[in-house]
């Protein structure tokens, strides 16, 4: 996978993309307000309607004071999903370290298509979020980095989880395809660096 490098919030994090998801990304910051504390970018899917946009979102967060993954994770999704939070379950991917032995939790959840749109013909019945939670205790600081992605039909997570775990063959299109979005979302943390400091207030 060629990998495209990124600056990002004023040039203080870079991250890497992959060459395709890079050069068709939009930022959403030209043509809706976005908060200071994230970058969002909204991502065509081919021979799709804008309704299957995928969107990649990378929010700086106060750190929830949890030294326990599971209850961070927990906090985290019942702010990114406000309505049946309850009932998602978060499956846990992988732990990796960056280059500071900062924790990295990767993780995907699946839930329902309850938006205003849901019921109009043509429009996703759920959606699979890819998570990755970067631990940044020295500046107090939780990096959530999610990935939205609409699907038209059910999907078979275990099948998912197995195909990304094991590098297990999937013969479904849709599992196909959301192990090539897994994979370069994993890129932005795996290459995810802060290069100055002071974006967090401090030096």
């Amino acid at each position: 996978m060629s990998l495209v490098s990124s600056s990002i919030y004023g040039g203080a994090i870079q991250i890497k993309l992959s060459e395709e998801i890079a050069y068709s990304a939009l930022d959403a910051s030209k043509f809706r307000q976005v908060p200071d504390s994230q970058e969002v970018f909204i991502i065509p899917t081919p021979s799709k309607s804008s309704k299957y946009d995928r969107s990649l979102i990378i929010a700086l967060l106060q750190i929830v004071p949890e030294e326990s993954y599971n209850k961070a994770i927990a906090t985290h999704i019942e702010d990114l999903i406000e309505e049946d939070h309850e009932k998602i379950t978060n499956h846990y991917i992988e732990q990796i370290k960056d280059e500071l032995d900062n924790d990295i939790y990767l993780s995907v959840i699946e839930y329902d298509n309850k938006r205003r749109d849901a019921k109009e013909e043509g429009s996703p019945l759920k959606y699979v979020t890819f998570i990755s939670l970067i631990r940044l205790p020295k500046v107090e600081t939780d990096v959530l980095i999610t990935l939205d992605i609409p699907i038209e039909t059910e999907v078979d997570l275990e099948d998912l989880l197995s195909s990304i775990k094991i590098n297990h063959h999937s013969n479904n299109e849709i599992v196909t395809g959301l192990k090539y979005n897994y994979e370069w979302f994993r890129q932005i943390s795996v290459n995810f660096k802060v290069k100055d400091w002071s974006l967090f207030g401090h030096n």
